[in-house]
C-alpha cells in the first residue's frame, strides 16, 4: 500500500484527506491539527493526534514520509505576506507508549511502525505531534499561517 495523507495546519485548519490505495486498507485522523490562535503571550505550541493505520493482512509494517507541501526541505506554516514560522513533526507507536521519533522532511521514518488490524485501533494506534517553534512564533507579525503536511506510509 502506498497512501498519502493530506493535512492542512495552521489558523484556518482543516480534516485530514485520505486518497489510498487499496480498499482493504484505511487511514483515520482523531480530529484536525488545528493549531488554534497563537499570541506573544503563549506558552504551548503543540497539537498531537491519534492515528489509525490499518490493513486486513496481518502483520504488516509501513515508514511514514512527511513532506511540506508549501517549504520544500522543511517545515514552516507560512504567513498571508510570506513570514514563516518552523514546525517540527513527530510520531510515535501510541500503543507501547513509545519514544517520540522526529521526522525528517521527505525522509522514511527510522522505525517500520505495525499497522492495525481491520477492525481498526481500539488500543490507540500511533500518534502525531505537531510543535511549532516557539521563538519563530513569538517573533511572528500578525496574519494568518497555514501549511499543508503530507504523510505517505509505504508498507513493508
Amino acid at each position: 500500500m502506498r497512501g498519502a495523507a493530506a493535512l492542512a495546519l495552521g489558523a484556518l485548519g482543516a480534516l485530514g484527506t485520505w486518497p489510498l490505495a487499496a480498499p482493504a486498507d484505511g487511514l483515520s485522523v482523531d480530529g484536525s491539527l488545528f493549531l488554534g490562535s497563537w499570541s506573544p503571550y503563549a506558552t504551548r505550541y503543540t497539537v498531537r493526534r491519534a492515528v489509525c493505520a490499518w490493513s486486513d493482512v496481518p502483520g504488516r509494517t509501513y515508514r511514514v514520509i512527511a513532506h511540506a507541501r508549501d517549504t520544500p526541505g522543511g517545515f514552516a506554516l507560512v504567513g498571508d505576506v510570506g513570514d514563516r514560522v518552523r514546525y517540527t513533526v513527530r510520531w510515535r507507536d501510541a500503543t507501547a507508549s513509545g519514544t517520540w521519533e522526529a521526522l525528517e522532511p521527505g525522509m522514511p521514518s527510522g522505525t517500520a511502525y505495525r499497522f492495525a488490524d481491520a477492525s481498526g485501533c481500539p488500543d490507540g494506534g500511533t500518534e502525531i505531534l505537531i510543535v511549532l517553534s516557539g521563538r519563530d512564533a513569538d517573533g511572528a507579525p500578525g496574519g494568518v499561517y497555514s501549511s499543508t503536511l503530507e504523510l505517505t506510509l509505504t508498507s513493508e
